[in-house]
């Protein structure tokens, strides 16, 4: 960081600089019309003590404005700072919830499809343990909500045709399409809460086997 702004720009209110300027003048105003006769001597002390005056004034608001800068310089560092570290949590929350639908979806992906109740089960032990997940869902190839977890209150009903949604289909379709985990834009569903959701897409002996 540049010494007390030094080395970059000082700001400085216009006001201020015009009560400084006004001041200066009007000392140096003073002074000049003493100024006569057997005065001098002492007019020209005044001029020398006004001159000091002025310096110290203006030193001083230099001194100010820069440690004002300063001041600014580290509290915008600290703001950064605290937007990475809150950039990292989320992320780390959000790799932690990925990783949870990753392992139901190898699972199901391995085994050739899960039978119901032990995906029910599994999906319920992950909405209750784990925060921001609110619900899991199946969808088969068609598109169609087939299971749901928990079964009511959640973004989706059962039979919902997420393909035929213009919010949801996009994000679906890419993943279908890349073969690789995806989400949704963000929406909400009514409680002034923003959610998305978290696709991914199946694959069961080389053929596309729902999400």
């Amino acid at each position: 960081h540049p010494l007390f702004g030094w080395s970059a720009p000082t700001y400085m209110a216009l006001h201020s600089a015009l009560g400084i300027f006004l001041l200066g003048l009007g000392l140096f105003v003073i002074s000049s019309s003493t100024a006569n006769g057997d005065d001098e001597v002492q007019a020209n002390h005044t001029l020398i003590a006004a001159a000091g005056l002025i310096v110290i004034v203006t030193a001083t608001l230099l001194l100010w404005s820069g440690l004002t800068r300063q001041r600014d310089e580290q509290m915008q560092a600290g703001l950064d700072a605290d937007l990475r570290w809150l950039g990292i949590s989320i992320n780390a929350l959000y790799q932690e919830r990925a990783n949870t639908i990753e392992r139901m979806s190898r699972r199901w992906e391995v085994s050739g499809g899960t039978m119901q109740a032990i995906w029910e089960e599994d999906a319920a032990s992950y909405v209750d343990t784990l925060d921001g997940i609110q619900a899991v869902y199946r969808v088969d190839p068609a598109g169609v909500v087939q299971w749901s977890v928990p079964d009511v209150g959640g973004s989706l009903a059962l039979g919902t045709d997420v393909l035929s949604l213009a919010s949801l289909a996009p994000a679906f379709d890419i993943a279908r399409t890349s073969g690789a985990t995806g989400y949704s834009t963000p929406y909400e569903r009514g409680d002034g809460v923003q959610h998305f959701l978290l696709i991914r897409p199946l694959t069961v002996a080389g053929m596309h086997d729902g999400f």
